[in-house]
């Protein structure tokens, strides 16, 4: 008598056992398909810097925003400043860093980078009249 209901405790055991291993796989089945079916754009991997952020790009350390979301990897980059030009402000704002310099005339030149490629967006320089 006791080992049949030993028997029927350990069949209970093993049918509940594997009814979880056939969700488990279906969990993850679906979650594989839904990755792989998702047409979405893809996350990005900058986050747009906090509104109560500095503008002067204080938040950042050691090629991290505040936030704690790594800056993608884009290699070493030169940006040429004009001949005499001197750098006087940065700043970042989303994925965009902007570099103020003073020329020797006594103009301005600001300097638009992607913080995502590293390339130089464009510039745009200031006349004094």
């Amino acid at each position: 008598m006791e080992s049949q209901a030993n028997i029927r405790m350990l069949k209970a055991v093993v049918i509940v056992l594997g009814l979880l291993i056939v969700a488990s796989i279906g969990v993850i089945g679906v979650t594989v398909f839904r990755r792989l079916s998702d047409t979405g754009p893809p996350p990005a991997r900058l986050t747009t810097a906090p509104a109560s952020a500095p503008a002067n790009g204080s938040s950042e350390t050691n090629g991290e925003r505040s936030s704690g979301v790594p800056l993608p990897i884009f290699g070493e980059r030169r940006v040429e400043l004009p001949q005499g030009a001197r750098l006087v402000e940065t700043r970042i704002t989303g994925d965009r860093m902007f570099l103020r310099a003073r020329l020797l005339g006594g103009n301005e030149v600001w300097i638009v980078l992607s913080l995502l490629t590293g390339q130089q967006l464009g510039s745009f320089e200031l006349i004094a009249e």
